[in-house]
């Protein structure tokens, strides 16, 4: 996957040529994505090494966090659309499989049943988070440059790259 820089109002309104950003395929619908643009403070985690206080405060911060987010219209086939419910229908299911194995795993008594419960039940929901962080890393990405007028369009097809350099760019009368 490659990267393209467009305008800001460029990439919020949409104005692509019609290929799917995922697929490469020619399509005319469009899809709506929403990322964080500033980042997070990670020092935050710090907090957890205080204990209970420390995890209520950082609790507290993460749900009144208000990040800066950037809304971005892409061309996406819906052929891309199947492909990534169905990622997030497994990433779910086996999450939820797994919840389930480490509840079921509460309700034998003694180690041997409810510790292989447990284990079972660890492993599908790492797997369950691993599947949701993979269908996410594979979603496009976005970044924006310092003077906040150039958002760069990371994870892209190749297809999309080309026809977005190749298109003609408007200019406005001023210039």
């Amino acid at each position: 996957m490659t990267a393209v820089t467009v305008f800001v109002d460029e990439a919020v309104r949409g104005d692509f040529p019609p290929v799917c950003a995922r697929t490469g395929r020619p399509t005319d619908d469009l899809a709506w994505f929403e990322r964080p643009v500033s980042g997070r403070n990670w020092a935050l985690l710090l907090l957890l090494l205080l204990g209970p206080p420390g995890w209520l405060v950082l609790v507290v911060l993460l749900a009144t966090d208000r990040r800066e987010t950037l809304t971005v219209r892409l061309p996406y086939s819906p052929e891309a659309w199947a492909a990534d419910r169905r990622l997030r229908a497994r990433s779910l299911g086996t999450f939820a499989a797994g919840a389930a194995a480490v509840l079921a795993g509460y309700g034998f008594t003694g180690t041997g049943p409810a510790g292989v419960w447990f284990v079972i039940g660890m492993g599908l929901v790492v797997g369950g988070a691993a599947l949701a962080w993979a269908r996410r890393a594979a979603d496009p990405s976005f970044s924006l440059d310092a003077s906040r007028r150039w958002v760069t369009v990371t994870n892209v097809h190749p297809a999309f790259v080309e026809a977005t350099l190749a298109r003609p760019v408007a200019v406005s009368p001023g210039r």
